[in-house]
């Protein structure tokens, strides 16, 4: 039997300077689900397609872009700067092509915007 890895759409949460959120900050106090649109990607998408970024998974989500097993990337901008922190994007990766499908702004301060994978050639 061979398996397959479906597809992931990546939620990552980012300051304005790149760095992750440690869902301890901009998560837990500023960005709420219920306000800023993540409860309803989860229903929209499911738990087990959608990986939501933080400090501790960052690794495995550079693997996940670094195998071509992501679909989506949707990055949240909050209006914060951490000045230092783990970048989701610090491994070398290859360089891909991503189309921006939508961006939303919430509350006049973050910036919610969804990209898809769009192979070359």
């Amino acid at each position: 039997m061979i398996f397959i890895m479906a597809k992931k759409t990546v939620l990552a949460i980012l300051s304005i300077d790149g760095c992750l959120s440690d869902n301890r900050t901009e998560r837990s106090w500023m960005l709420r689900s219920d306000v800023y649109g993540i409860d309803e990607l989860y229903d929209a998408i499911g738990e087990d397609s959608l990986v939501e970024t933080d400090v501790e998974n960052a690794g495995y989500v550079c693997g996940l872009l670094a195998d071509g097993k992501v679909e989506r990337l949707i990055v949240y901008t909050v209006p914060y700067l951490s000045g230092g922190g783990c970048r989701l994007f610090s491994t070398e990766l290859s360089p891909t092509h991503w189309v921006l499908e939508s961006t939303k702004v919430f509350r006049e301060d973050v910036v919610c915007s969804v990209y898809r994978y769009e192979p070359v050639g």
